[in-house]
């Protein structure tokens, strides 16, 4: 039998997409109990969405230790990020933890439930930055919303909080049309490592990623003194050095 022939139609809403609940090993027994969880978080219905594809269903995102949904809720839609049966860890708790920490700055996606197995979260709508900065409102709009990136990367260095990916920023940053830019997905985050977000991004957003060179002709600046404010900022994680760093890239017009 196939085992989502047993699952509550409403999680298919015109597609067979309950395997993704306990991916990649489905079975009927996973299946229910998970059911069990999503309907006590508030869970309605599973909404194929997104810019990834996966077993043909598309999807919010893919990692090595969840995966992403578009989810309708008695709250309206939200992302729900489903731990792996394959995951490296027995569940949620801790990215929740750390997700909770980022959001008392402002930063990242807001909080909305947790549960053993799964996250709930304010859903983003927007772009990745590579499709951003092909769009109009980037060049209108190019300097605030770096300087945001940018502030809220300097948030969690402040707390030592590091997320661990900024330096493959496409899969973890996201740009709405209107409103600031959200940096996502905590699952990697830690507060015993060196953080390196200010550091990791402007790596991605300035100098050696694809979009660099499209970001340097939006904001001419000398690369080698950028480097130089950020090795100093890398030691130092002084308020004082991540203004330079602005300066160097004219997002801020008074060093302070």
């Amino acid at each position: 039998m196939n085992p989502t022939e047993a699952i509550p139609s409403i999680y298919f809403n015109g597609e067979r997409i309950a395997h993704l609940l306990c991916y990649p090993r489905p079975n009927i027994d996973t299946l229910r109990s998970r059911i069990k969880e999503l309907e006590s978080l508030g869970v309605k219905a599973i909404i194929p969405y997104g810019p990834e594809t996966l077993d043909g269903i598309k999807i919010l995102g893919k990692g090595c230790v969840s995966l992403v949904l578009l989810a309708n809720t008695s709250l309206g839609q939200v992302a729900l990020k489903i731990r792996r049966l394959d995951a490296n860890r027995p569940d949620m708790d801790r990215e929740a933890q750390l997700l909770m920490h980022a959001n008392e700055l402002g930063v990242g996606p807001k909080l909305i439930a947790q549960s053993a197995n799964f996250l709930l979260m304010e859903f983003i709508d927007g772009l990745r930055p590579a499709e951003w900065l092909q769009s109009e409102e980037s060049r209108c709009s190019f300097k605030p919303v770096f300087r945001s990136i940018l502030g809220d990367c300097r948030k969690l260095d402040s707390i030592g909080l590091d997320h661990g990916e900024m330096s493959t920023a496409h899969k973890h940053l996201i740009i709405p049309l209107r409103g600031k830019p959200v940096i996502l997905d905590f699952e990697s985050a830690s507060t015993t490592r060196h953080p390196s977000n200010v550091t990791s991004m402007c790596q991605y957003l300035f100098i050696g990623s694809e979009i660099s060179q499209t970001t340097r002709r939006l904001l001419p600046f000398d690369k080698a003194y950028l480097i130089d404010k950020l090795r100093k900022y890398k030691m130092t994680l002084a308020q004082r050095d991540f203004v330079e760093i602005l300066f160097a890239l004219g997002l801020e017009s008074v060093k302070t």
